[in-house]
């Protein structure tokens, strides 16, 4: 008798092996996994109404997803707003990804954009709109999740709401 929340569209991976402990700081290898769930879904950038972003909040990590995010889907006003679970829930390590989708899946569900809790005050570098401290009514369609591992392992996921 469960109910659907949503539907996997596509998945993307890449492996970009710059530090084992830091990604590029230019984001290629975030933007080259956010491209693959996009391609495999069969979306288009402006098809997105969210991103769960990594967001571990430390400097290196947040500007290359800035970047990424940029290469894919344009700086702020254009890309979706972006927001970190970790701020309210931190680092599940290994479990970060699952619980990440199944709070992308929620979000559609609820009609809500969660915010990123603690952003009281904004890296000027991490510049998209990363919903800050409250959440936001929206319909959202369609969502990606990224999470991204140690050593240079980049996933995305493309996440579409229940039909």
């Amino acid at each position: 008798g469960a109910g659907c929340w949503g539907r996997v569209l596509g998945l993307g991976t890449s492996l970009d092996a710059w530090r084992i402990t830091a990604p590029p700081p230019d984001g290629r290898g975030a933007a080259s996994a956010m491209r693959g769930a996009l391609r495999e879904a069969g979306l288009n950038p402006g098809d997105i109404d969210y991103i769960n972003a990594h967001g571990t909040g430390t400097p290196l990590n947040d500007a290359a997803e800035t970047a990424a995010i940029k290469q894919v889907f344009g700086a702020r006003g254009v890309a979706p707003p972006v927001s970190s679970s970790k701020s309210g829930l931190g680092h599940t390590v290994a479990a970060a990804g699952a619980v990440e989708a199944v709070l992308c899946l929620l979000a559609m569900r609820d009609g809500i954009v969660p915010p990123t809790l603690n952003l009281h005050h904004p890296d000027p570098d991490c510049d998209l709109d990363c919903v800050p401290l409250t959440a936001r009514d929206a319909t959202l369609k369609a969502v990606v999740s990224n999470s991204f591992g140690f050593g240079g392992v980049n996933g995305a996921l493309a996440l579409g709401a229940a039909l």
